[in-house]
């Protein structure tokens, strides 16, 4: 018996490693055109000012896609189309380094963001799939981890080994670490002898766990398949995302405009908050269940709110970089945590359309707040400045507005049941 749970155990540890290691290279694929696309427009004759629309064409197909895709019933056929959507985005992002022009660049940022979207939907739903529900949340927290692993090693590493090479060169080492992945999934069967194993136990579990609930009343003994019950838990998740991106898209502008603050600081702040937040992750996945998750969710909440203000309050810039690095812990610890509860709390027919929204509205409310954010500012015309108390030179940025919006959506998620 020792054996065969010894087995089980082995082949989650395996299905779980390929899981993140997908994840990794989409992340990657995701991030790593932010440093370049200043580089790559102008290597293509185009004002650096259009840089912003290869990162919204990725986003806005990944949404689509998103939205639009319905994986397959059974681990198999999910990992067919699994590796079909990878070996696609291995071979956009290799021909991206080949584009002849910036239109082209555009549609194979495009393209990318499709395959990338239905790539992270079918992550999270084979996950919920091969993995026994007393291991979710602790894989959730694993495979979400891998953006902050890609942020904090994978950019700086492709970077470090394009050299002078041009950033072709980096799309052509992503290209192929992402087609590698892809044939590592067709060789490693996401069904293996002991899922049907699994899936008995889980239907057991769920058979158990209905009978122990029926007394609950109708919304838990019955939850009918509807778009209109995720209203809740999706409302949750976009205004997380939103509140998040109002700040971090000018929290930089403050730092470097505001405070003069070196880009060499930033990155680092960048890849030690990278860090926390993979750590932060990993530290939810092991004891989510020692906390109470809306407790959990509004002390986060709450840390956020300090972190942002004692920022934008302060002339010191370590002391800004710090509240920098814990906003980025604290926020997408947030999310991770009200994703995780969501998705292990939903029915399987409300799961999948659940991953699918959220994946898109992860995208929508990033863009969407990144122009609130700078909507939000406005310009300073007189010697006082109700954010940090200097007297700044007309023409510098003001912050309350922005600040004072973000505290109240920010501390509104809270107020959102995510889980029962």
């Amino acid at each position: 018996m020792d054996v065969i749970v010894e087995q089980v155990r082995r082949r989650t540890r395996t299905v779980l490693g390929l899981l993140c290691l997908i994840q990794f290279f989409v992340a990657l694929d995701a991030l790593v055109v932010i440093p370049l696309s200043a580089e790559v427009v102008l290597s293509m004759g185009v004002s650096p000012a259009q840089a912003g629309y290869l990162n919204s064409s990725y986003a806005l197909a990944a949404a689509l896609a998103s939205v639009m895709f319905r994986p397959a019933a059974t681990p198999g056929g999910m990992q067919r189309v699994l590796c079909l959507a990878l070996v696609g985005l291995g071979v956009v992002t290799v021909g991206f380094a080949y584009a002849p022009g910036f239109a082209a660049l555009l549609g194979m940022r495009g393209l990318a963001g499709g395959c990338a979207g239905v790539v992270m939907a079918l992550n999270l739903n084979l996950l919920m799939a091969l993995l026994p529900p007393e291991q979710r949340k602790q894989a959730v927290a694993l495979v979400m981890g891998m953006f902050p692993l890609a942020l904090t090693l994978g950019v700086p590493a492709l970077l470090q080994l394009s050299g002078d090479a041009g950033w072709q060169r980096v799309f052509i080492w992503l290209g192929g670490g992402t087609l590698l992945t892809s044939v590592l999934a067709m060789l490693r069967p996401l069904k293996p002898e002991s899922s049907s194993e699994l899936a008995t136990e889980q239907m057991t579990e769920q058979v158990a766990g209905a009978q122990a609930t029926q007394g609950a009343g109708p919304e838990v003994a019955s939850e009918p398949p509807s778009v209109w019950g995720l209203a809740r838990p999706l409302l949750a998740v976009f205004l997380a995302v939103f509140s998040t991106f109002l700040i971090v898209t000018q929290y930089p502008v403050y730092l470097v405009a505001g405070l003069q603050v070196p880009t060499t600081s930033l990155s680092w702040a960048y890849i030690i908050g990278g860090a926390g937040c993979f750590l932060a992750f990993q530290a939810y996945g092991r004891w989510h269940h020692r906390v109470r998750k809306q407790q959990l969710i509004a002390g986060l909440s709450a840390g956020m709110v300090l972190a942002v203000l004692a920022g934008f309050h302060t002339q010191l810039p370590q002391l800004a970089l710090l509240g920098l690095i814990g906003f980025m812990i604290l926020s997408a610890t947030r999310t991770t945590v009200v994703v995780a509860e969501v998705t292990c709390a939903l029915s399987d027919a409300l799961r999948a359309r659940f991953i699918g929204f959220q994946n898109a509205l992860q995208h929508l409310g990033s863009g969407a707040a990144g122009i609130a954010g700078a909507a939000l500012l406005s310009v300073t015309d007189s010697i006082s400045d109700s954010v940090t108390g200097s007297v700044p030179d007309p023409g510098a940025l003001n912050y309350p507005v922005l600040l004072w919006t973000a505290v109240l959506l920010i501390m509104s998620v809270p107020l959102i049941k995510v889980s029962r």
